[in-house]
């Protein structure tokens, strides 16, 4: 059979439609309602800047703002020549509210006498995490 304009185009438009179905992402899961309850997103951002102030204030906080979602911690020494602080952001008012967090780390370099930033060791933001969803997790369960 002959390959034509018409054929041709119809095999253009349909086979990316094919292609986008079958790469798309998957559909995230919902929450299931219970009972006939309204799932309340600023509820469920409510719960999440409570369990994350929670944790933070583990930390000395710098500055601290439930309308931006932000949270600044100050230095925490873990030796006379290491120190490290987050920045914080909770990142919108969705079921499922991420957060984003930055780990700022520093080392002194003695023979100079100043900071240097370093790579922050991954343990700061897993452990912090950890801490977050531990809290979050025991303000959700009744």
């Amino acid at each position: 059979m002959p390959i034509t304009l018409k054929s041709l185009s119809f095999k253009i438009l349909f086979i990316p439609i094919l292609c986008a179905q079958c790469t798309s992402a998957p559909k995230p899961v919902t929450t299931k309602q219970t009972q006939g309850s309204k799932f309340n997103h600023e509820e469920q951002f409510r719960k999440s800047w409570e369990a994350l102030i929670r944790t933070a204030t583990a930390y000395p906080l710098v500055e601290q703002s439930p309308e931006d979602g932000n949270i600044e911690s100050g230095w925490v020494y873990e030796t006379d020549h290491q120190r490290y602080r987050f920045f914080i952001q909770l990142l919108d008012r969705t079921p499922y509210s991420d957060i984003e967090i930055d780990v700022e780390y520093q080392e002194l370099d003695l023979e100079v006498k100043r900071w240097r930033v370093k790579t922050p060791p991954l343990n700061y933001e897993l452990s912090f995490l950890k801490n977050f969803q531990e809290n979050l997790h025991a303000l959700q369960t009744p």
